[in-house]
């Protein structure tokens, strides 16, 4: 892990600052999400295990962001729900994040 996080990340990092010399090719989000997929072929569970509780989030955020845009203006409606996605999502993924100890984290990571 040691090894490979800095490669990804170099890799994800030079694909950002060449982005103006591939015209357009790519935006960032699919350049992120070819790792994540190369990435995927180990474990799909990793990448794929926190996305149910991110979608329970982003309903009452974007229904959030719906009623109150119109009364509070975009920018502010998008903090007010973006501090709605964090009060329903650390609930969500506390115990994916938090319940382990050390030692198992430490198995997860190897």
């Amino acid at each position: 892990m040691w090894i490979k996080l800095p490669i990804i990340a170099g890799v994800i990092f030079l694909l950002i600052m060449i982005k103006q010399l591939l015209i357009g090719f790519m935006a960032m989000f699919p350049m992120v999400g070819v790792v994540t997929a190369y990435e995927a072929r180990h474990s799909l569970h990793a990448v794929c295990r926190q996305i149910h509780a991110l979608m329970l989030a982003f309903v009452p955020m974007a229904v959030t962001i719906y009623l109150v845009q119109d009364r509070l203006g975009l920018g502010r409606a998008l903090l007010v729900g973006w501090c709605v996605y964090a009060l329903v999502a650390v609930p969500l993924t506390w115990r994916m994040w938090f319940a382990g100890t050390g030692k198992e984290l430490l198995n997860a990571a190897e």
